[in-house]
């Protein structure tokens, strides 16, 4: 007996110490088991939701909306991980992985939920996403030809207009263009290429940084 309380604390101490929001309930929707994390996220002690429902705290949309996707993990059986689903509740935003757990003699006891909150993250990809049309937006009006050149990969993007300006179709598929100094002329390959690589490693006012 002594024994399996030792290994009962030392499981909750584990999933106490991970940074991810790990929860389970059964068949039935009733939370099993919270851990710390969980408590920080959703600011619920585990002690007042364990026997309940997400329906006595959370809105019915929200409630259906968790407890189908349990359903879905349940119906792919034990030990399937469900891909990653984004989550909303209230305010913040989640990203769940659901995994149906059963016993030793493969009987189903719930579902094991493990969440990471995306809130900051998804709020800088909408900025970004908003900042990108609006770039898109200044390109398109000034009429200008744009490549975005990828040193690591050695990869390049072609604006639609640049790809005019080369006489090509703004929709032309440039996977298969070689390497933009390539492009230029051979006269102004050289000079090109140096001011390209004085720009990119430079450090000063002119220069990249």
């Amino acid at each position: 007996a002594r024994r399996s309380l030792d290994q009962a604390k030392f499981a909750t101490d584990v999933f106490d110490s991970v940074p991810v929001a790990l929860s389970m309930r059964d068949l039935e929707g009733r939370y099993l088991f919270a851990n710390r994390q969980w408590e920080r996220y959703y600011g619920h002690q585990r002690e007042q939701v364990i026997g309940t429902s997400p329906r006595s705290r959370a809105s019915t949309k929200e409630a259906d909306a968790l407890l189908g996707m349990d359903r879905s993990a349940i119906e792919a059986g034990p030990g399937v991980t469900l891909p990653p689903m984004d989550f909303q509740l209230r305010e913040r935003r989640y990203l769940q992985t659901r995994t149906a757990m059963a016993d030793s003699q493969g009987k189903l006891l719930g579902v094991l939920t493990a969440s990471i909150d995306t809130t900051e993250r998804y709020t800088m990809e909408q900025q970004l996403a908003l900042e990108q049309r609006r770039s898109a937006l200044v390109v398109r009006a000034a009429g200008l030809g744009i490549l975005d050149w990828d040193g690591v990969t050695r990869t390049a993007y072609y604006s639609p207009r640049f790809k005019e300006i080369l006489r090509y179709a703004p929709d032309t598929d440039t996977s298969a263009w070689p390497e933009y100094f390539d492009l230029v002329h051979p006269e102004d390959r050289p000079w090109v290429y140096d001011k390209f690589r004085g720009h990119i490693m430079g450090k000063g006012p002119e220069g990249a940084q």
